[in-house]
């Protein structure tokens, strides 16, 4: 974290923070649809 800290800076840190926040959240919603679409798929297959 110093060496990168000394490179961007405690702006570019924070803004960095953001964005690997934004695609863990990003990778979480994904990863929610696809659950939901097999659990959805599942349930319409078992039903007819």
């Amino acid at each position: 974290a110093p060496y990168l800290q000394r490179i961007l800076g405690r702006r570019g840190l924070v803004a960095l923070e953001q964005l690997m926040g934004l695609f863990l959240a990003m990778m979480a919603i994904g990863m929610i649809v696809k659950g939901l679409k097999e659990f959805i798929n599942l349930i319409i297959l078992n039903s007819g």
